[in-house]
């Protein structure tokens, strides 16, 4: 396990589309997802925007600024089809791992991490909300997030910035609600599917690389998972709520209500045994428009992230939400929302 804490960003949106992030590039074409966009564009035209947007949505400049800024890890998010035709099942999407490899150049030059994560799997669909992933998986497509996995353990286990892999990221379980069952993975499957995933990564790269498992926000359901001796360089990624999921307070912000959530997920989840790091988490506050002025809000998000930060301070790391956004989201963009705590602070 790496010892020095790592204080970092998500790179989401870049090798894989996100409508939050660049929202200019599906308008034209009224859809959500980079799945839907990749079929209503045809192969041709999509290969096109792709290689547009990923030769300078995030650049060396980009890793520059972030080392400048003081993070020192990055968790970067790639589809399961980021290595194209050379992959298994990648359809008509375009191959992105050159962008990884150009990614591990930049950061060995600015001395930061790379967690990779598959943030959308084979047979996945984005819910409504557009977060988390519903995933059917057939034994093809099990073999196959197994098989890419490996690949990319084997293809970075001897770069000095390669922390590990996260094999998938929020998936929608099975859950049981009084006498309605919610659609989802099971959980039992999950946890299989996690311990074949340690076995294809340790087989490719031994014990050096720290594997990630999302816990599906189920924070507390992963008591003894890998309690074993022989599982190593295992941690828990635990994504802290957002505002939308609590009403707003009396006092016009939901902050105290999501610190106390976040702060009780945290403890659930470290009833696993396991370290626990947070994978995401933003400043964005519920707020109401007409009662609150510009620099009030600036404020009370200043110290939101003030708190999370103390809350965090014990995980052996932490990525906010993303780096950059087209847009320049206040809440969920790093170069804006933590503008006034880096170097000294981060550290």
């Amino acid at each position: 396990m790496t010892q020095k804490a790592l204080q970092g960003v998500n790179l989401d949106g870049w090798l894989m589309l996100e409508s939050w992030v660049t929202p200019e590039l599906f308008a034209k074409t009224s859809t959500l997802d980079p799945i839907a966009l990749a079929n209503k564009l045809g192969s041709e035209a999509y290969a096109e925007l792709m290689h547009t947007h990923v030769e300078s949505f995030i650049t060396e400049f980009d890793f520059k600024q972030m080392a400048a800024r003081g993070y020192n890890a990055v968790r970067l998010p790639v589809p399961w089809y980021v290595f194209g035709e050379d992959g298994p099942l990648p359809g008509f999407h375009t191959a992105s791992i050159e962008y990884v490899d150009k990614a591990f150049e930049w950061a060995e030059a600015s001395d930061i991490k790379i967690l990779i994560t598959i943030v959308l799997a084979p047979g996945a669909e984005k819910t409504g909300n557009a977060l988390r992933m519903k995933t059917d998986f057939t034994p093809a497509r099990r073999k196959a997030l197994l098989e890419i996995v490996g690949m990319l353990a084997a293809r970075y286990v001897g770069r000095s910035s390669f922390l590990g892999i996260e094999p998938l990221d929020e998936v929608v379980t099975m859950r049981r609600r009084g006498l309605n069952v919610e659609p989802g993975m099971p959980l039992s499957h999950l946890r299989n599917l996690y311990r074949d995933a340690y076995a294809e990564i340790r087989r490719c790269a031994g014990n050096g690389p720290v594997i990630v498992f999302s816990d599906a926000g189920r924070h507390s359901n992963w008591k003894h998972f890998m309690a074993s001796s022989r599982y190593e360089n295992v941690w828990l990624d635990t994504h802290l709520y957002r505002p939308t999921s609590m009403p707003l307070s009396a006092g016009g912000t939901n902050a105290q209500q999501l610190l106390s959530a976040s702060r009780e997920a945290l403890a659930q989840a470290r009833t696993s045994g396991l370290p626990v790091m947070v994978g995401e988490w933003s400043a964005a506050l519920s707020m109401p428009g007409k009662t609150t002025t510009i620099e009030g809000r600036i404020a009370r998000e200043r110290l939101f992230v003030a708190q999370q930060m103390s809350l965090l301070s014990v995980c052996p790391a932490w990525f906010f939400q993303t780096w950059k956004t087209s847009n320049r989201l206040p809440g969920w963009d790093a170069r804006i929302a933590l503008s006034n705590f880096e170097r000294d602070m981060l550290r």
